[in-house]
């Protein structure tokens, strides 16, 4: 019994130790109440610019070919028939990350409009994007070969944008080869 009589003795120290008034603090000096401070919410990271220009190749079996090539990375458009459309951009050195592939996705403005094609985002910079060989296929060739910037977006990729010039002369004829692989 004295265990249990200690036990509840012990008990009831502590319970009414616990209800016991707080000592009053002592008043603070009044002095100017100066506002908080608001947060800056971090500036999102600026993208570089890469400029480029562009090469065509059409060739009947390897497909049409267009390449806008520049210091700090280039993008690869190829068309081939009964394969789609494949675009790969590579910027050597840009995304050193562990891993193998990441989903993201290829966002392309220019002045004629603009797309977006899922990507796959692998190490060293690189991403590839594809798109079934149709027609509207066909429309983002045209409005790419318009001139805009290109961005991958998505997988925690920041890539250079890559400013891509009007194609010209040269574009157009490409954009025959491009298109014939439609019909």
């Amino acid at each position: 019994m004295r265990p249990r009589f200690a036990m509840i003795a012990w008990l009831g120290a502590l319970a009414l130790g616990g209800c016991q008034l707080a000592p009053k603090p002592k008043p603070v000096a009044a002095g100017p109440v100066l506002p908080l401070p608001l947060a800056v919410p971090p500036a999102a990271p600026q993208r570089a610019r890469v400029g480029t220009a562009w090469r065509f190749v059409a060739d009947p079996v390897a497909g049409c070919v267009a390449r806008a090539d520049g210091r700090g990375g280039r993008l690869r458009v190829t068309v081939r028939r009964g394969h789609g459309v494949t675009f790969v951009l590579y910027v050597p050195g840009a995304l050193r990350r562990t891993g193998r592939h990441w989903a993201g996705a290829m966002r392309f403005a220019g002045r004629g409009g603009g797309w977006v094609v899922p990507a796959r985002l692998g190490p060293g910079g690189l991403a590839v994007g594809y798109s079934a060989l149709d027609a509207a296929a066909i429309g983002r060739i045209a409005l790419l070969l318009g001139g805009g910037r290109l961005d991958v977006v998505g997988g925690g990729a920041l890539l250079p944008t890559l400013e891509l010039p009007a194609s010209g002369a040269a574009g157009r004829a490409w954009y025959g080869c491009a298109r014939g692989t439609l019909f």
